[in-house]
Parts: C-alpha cells; sequence; structure tokens
C-alpha cells in the first residue's frame, strides 16, 4: 500500500526564503541582504554574549584570528561568501565572521567554567523506508537568534544548488542539494 498524498498549507511569517545565484561573494551579498534585520539580530546576540564574558566586542577579531586564518587557508570560498553577507547586510567582517565561529568562541570563553553535561547544539536523524531515506535536522541553538532563520535556496555558479534552512548570519550548510544528497551537522 502507498500512502494517500496529503497537501499541507503552511503559513511563514518569520521564514524569509532567499534565492541566491553567482559566485559565493554574490550569494553572500544576496543573502546579506534578504536577511539583514537577522543578521543584526545574530551580531547584536554574539556581541552581548562576549560582553557577558567580561570582553569587549573589538576582542572578537584578535580572539578569532586563528579560526579565521584556518578557515581562509582551507575553505577560502566560504570566508568569501561571508565577505559578501557582511557586505549585503551592511555589517564588518568580523562581526559576520563571528556569528559563524560562535561554537569556537563558546569554547573558549566557557572554558573557565564547563558546564555540567556537554553541550549538544543541533540533532540530526535519519528515517528510512522502503521509498527512501529522509534527514531531519534540528537546530537547538540559543533564543537570542529566535526570528533570526531563513530558508536559502544557494545556486553556485559552478557545483550544485543548495536548500538549506539556516539562522540568519550563518553558511547555509544543513540541507539538500540537487542530486537528492542531504547533509546535516552536529
Amino acid at each position: 500500500l502507498r500512502p494517500t498524498p496529503v497537501s499541507v498549507r503552511l503559513t511563514m511569517t518569520d521564514l524569509m526564503v532567499v534565492h541566491a545565484e553567482g559566485n559565493p561573494y554574490e550569494r553572500g551579498v544576496v543573502i546579506g541582504r534578504a536577511l539583514a534585520d537577522g543578521h543584526a539580530r545574530s551580531v547584536d546576540f554574539a556581541h552581548r554574549y562576549v560582553q557577558r564574558h567580561g570582553l569587549a566586542v573589538t576582542d572578537l577579531e584578535p580572539l578569532l584570528a586563528p579560526y579565521l586564518s584556518a578557515a581562509a587557508s582551507t575553505v577560502p570560498r566560504l570566508v568569501t561568501h561571508l565577505e559578501g553577507v557582511a557586505a549585503g547586510s551592511g555589517l564588518s567582517f568580523v562581526d559576520v565572521f563571528a556569528v559563524n565561529a560562535f561554537e569556537e568562541l563558546y569554547d573558549v570563553l566557557e572554558q573557565s567554567v564547563p558546564p555540567p553535561i556537554p553541550v549538544e547544539r543541533c540533532t540530526d536523524v535519519i528515517a528510512r523506508s522502503r521509498d527512501g531515506v529522509i534527514l531531519g535536522h534540528n537546530e537547538q541553538w540559543y533564543a537570542g537568534d529566535d526570528g533570526a532563520v531563513g530558508l536559502v535556496l544557494d545556486v553556485s555558479d559552478d557545483g550544485p544548488a543548495v536548500l538549506a534552512p539556516m539562522v540568519a548570519g550563518t553558511l547555509p550548510l544543513v540541507g539538500m542539494n540537487e542530486h537528492g544528497a542531504a547533509f546535516g551537522t552536529m
């Protein structure tokens, strides 16, 4: 027996859908412009988080320098994409990079007071059936990013298109590509 198809109508008031095409910088600019308010909320949250740990916002650049150096040498296209997001949203590159390197910031800033249990940020689940496989991804993130979520159709000029749910300010890395391959990360 095959299941009966069901039509579902969703009302999305808090989810912006963005279609970005071109090279990494061009796609970043489109995403930056479209989700500018969400990017600004994510940056504001990162700033408040750093300040609650006794640091100034100006401390971000030297704190993130090793991570930026590693990213620039291993994934330069992603760094270029973030440069486009910064330009499109009108935010500084360091601030946009900080949002993307938040888990690294968390590890550095929380070393003095480790949590009582390991902190997990996301959950992936795979469901298999005779009709195929479904990948589910859940973001368990901070309430400070509430309302800063978007769905991006990221159409690269030299790779497969990716449909990705994302917290504004971050790269569209979790999702499914045009070949049907899905990727989740925890």
